[in-house]
């Protein structure tokens, strides 16, 4: 296999194989997450949103075409915790695009961090 050096630059860290940046500087960190399906997001869940989406065709945010059935107010997950028996009810959800439901996701995690929580619970 080739050798290369680490992209980042000023990093001498020699490389072996497929990476093109070291441990180190790498931009991506592994996700320790659950699998989607094992958060709850199944195939069940994968139906519903997509009828969701089609029912609802526009975004809430931008009024572009929605793709995503966001849970809001109320994160799934403390929808859960709560008790609620039918938390991806759509009354529960809100039609958003990528970008929008990117954005949105990005805030509540620096607002999360900010108050000590870390960013986004893994459950």
């Amino acid at each position: 296999m080739a050798s290369k050096v680490c992209s980042e630059p000023g990093c001498p860290t020699i490389l072996i194989g497929g990476p093109t940046r070291c441990e180190r500087h790498s931009r991506r960190r592994p996700d320790e997450r659950p699998s989607a399906a094992a958060r709850g997001y199944d195939a069940k869940w994968r139906r519903n949103a997509g009828r969701f989406v089609k029912a609802h065709p526009v975004c809430v945010d931008c009024g572009g075409q929605s793709e995503v059935a966001d849970h809001d107010p109320v994160e799934r997950r403390d929808l859960i915790a709560a008790g609620d028996p039918h938390p991806d009810a759509w009354h529960h959800l809100v039609p958003r695009c990528i970008d929008c439901h990117n954005r949105r996701t990005a805030r509540t995690s620096r607002r999360l961090a900010r108050a000590g929580g870390g960013g986004p619970k893994r459950s």
